[in-house]
């Protein structure tokens, strides 16, 4: 009997030493961090530079997109595609004035080549589906990212827009 308790708390004494090593940081997870925050500047860049070819550059080739309302599409040349019309003046809604600024950015490793991220945004001068002024926005983009070749690129983007705030 005192051979099975001796047992159970070793065993216990190892399951509580592994949830601890666990939850520190894996090593790589600085450099990786990094290298994701600068995937999030380069988006930043590209929406406020309206540059189609920057932005689609964040996007794996098979990358998927979901704006705030459900519309889907796949693939990089069709996500900029997409986005050449809302960087346009003349296109309903427009973002060709409009100014985003990355408020937060938080990110968890299911692996160390996937992760997923979630960026808050506001967002100023955007001109509505009905040509009027937006107002400011706000709301979170949810990604999943992988490693490709030493690079990180969203897989999965999904945007969420919050209610204005009172």
């Amino acid at each position: 009997m005192i051979h099975f308790k001796f047992l159970i708390l070793v065993s216990s004494l190892f399951a509580v030493f592994g949830l601890a090593r666990a939850t520190k940081a894996a090593p790589g997870d600085d450099s990786r961090s990094a290298a994701i925050h600068q995937l999030v500047d380069r988006f930043d860049q590209a929406v406020n530079a309206k540059d189609v070819k920057a932005f689609g550059s964040v996007f794996a080739e098979d990358g998927e997109f979901t704006n705030p309302v459900g519309m889907s599409v796949k693939g990089r040349t069709a996500i900029e595609q997409f986005h050449a019309a809302l960087f346009s003046e003349t296109n309903k809604p427009s973002f060709a004035h409009a100014h985003l600024e990355v408020l937060d950015t938080n990110i968890r490793f299911i692996r160390p080549d996937v992760a997923t991220v979630d960026v808050k945004w506001e967002q100023t001068g955007a001109i509505d589906p009905q040509g009027k002024p937006w107002g400011t926005r706000r709301g979170i983009l949810s990604w999943v990212v992988a490693q490709d070749n030493g690079q990180w690129y969203v897989v999965v983007w999904h945007n969420l827009e919050l209610p204005p705030q009172q």
